[in-house]
């Protein structure tokens, strides 16, 4: 088993490259909207381009409506044709973690 930490996450990760059998994404933040885009909905669907077509990806909820919307668009198309991957859904779990219970 190898377990791939991204930096920047999303579709232009170089994990992305590799093969995958389940994805993680534990939050989402304007931190890199110079290259994800210009607000959390935009940040957030690209950071979620990491699924992979019939896989799980487990997603920290974002507790925003808007934002897991995207994720939820962004994952019923998961896959890259560039990747030799054909488009479909992934299977989309979402984890509540409270603020409070991070350190």
């Amino acid at each position: 088993m190898l377990i791939l930490e991204t930096g920047l996450g999303g579709r232009l990760d170089a994990t992305r490259s590799g093969p995958a059998t389940a994805s993680l994404v534990t939050s989402v933040s304007r931190e890199h909207i110079d290259i994800l885009g210009s607000d959390l909905p935009s940040i957030a669907q690209e950071k979620v381009a990491i699924a992979r077509p019939h896989c799980p990806i487990v997603i920290r909820d974002p507790e925003n409506h808007d934002v897991r919307q995207a994720m939820l668009a962004e994952v019923q198309n998961a896959g890259n044709e560039s990747l030799n991957e054909s488009p479909a859904p992934a299977e989309a779990s979402f984890v509540k973690i409270p603020k409070e219970s991070l350190c």
